[in-house]
Parts: structure tokens; sequence; C-alpha cells
């Protein structure tokens, strides 16, 4: 899709959204632990025998030097039971903002991490 940029003026093409369908959990489950799991397009819960892991989907937004457009990954993020429940119970709440801390659950190639701890700020207003 090309467009005019706000920023520069000059005609542009999107960058390709880089998304993941699931968190990396979520692909090493075995036929068992997967049937005892629920994923859908914003919401994952993987169940293990002796835990449980809540996740979801949130757009990583990486800012671009020199560019007019922000580089924007669609990644999963695992939450407290808490917040996971907090934000399912508000997510069509246009009202709702909170920070959550959680984690990144997806590897982003080229990135030399472990785990990555995250902010995921949700502001219902903004979609």
């Amino acid at each position: 899709m090309k467009y005019i940029c706000e920023c520069c003026g000059e005609e542009k093409e999107d960058w390709p959204a880089i998304a993941y369908n699931s968190p990396s959990p979520y692909m090493n489950l075995t036929n068992e632990e997967e049937k005892n799991s629920e994923l859908g397009s914003d919401f994952c819960i993987i169940r293990y025998d002796d835990e449980t892991c809540y996740f979801i989907r949130a757009v990583l937004v990486q800012n671009v030097i020199d560019g007019c457009q922000n580089l924007e990954y669609g990644v999963w993020v695992s939450l407290s039971e808490e917040s996971f429940y907090e934000y399912v119970e508000n997510y069509d709440n246009k009202d709702f903002t909170a920070v959550y801390f959680g984690w990144l659950a997806n590897y982003l190639p080229d990135y030399d991490y472990d785990s990555i701890p995250t902010n995921v700020e949700v502001d219902n207003s903004l979609g």
C-alpha cells in the first residue's frame, strides 16, 4: 500500500508487519499439553502439569533512527494471572488503561537475549 508520508512528504510503502501467531512456548507443547491449553487471536493460556502461563498479544514499537515511521512487531507477552484476567475483563472497555509487567514471549531474529522484561501499556481508547 503506497501513501504520502506526513513526516517527509515522500511516497512510501508500508513496512511489512512482523507478527507471531502464538507465544514461543506454545510452539513447543506436547500434544497433551496443547489439548489442555487455549490459543485465540489475542489470548493464550498454557496449562502444564505444575503451572499455568498466561499470554496476551501486544505490539512492540521500535523507533527507527532517521525514519518517518516505526517498525512494529506483533508479539506475545506473558502476564501474571491477575493482570491477564483484568486485561481480558476490560478488553472491550474503551476507557480502560493500565500498565502491566510481563516478559516477551517470542524470539526476534537477530536479537541476542534470553528473556526481555516488558511494560505492557494498555490504552483501549486508541484502537
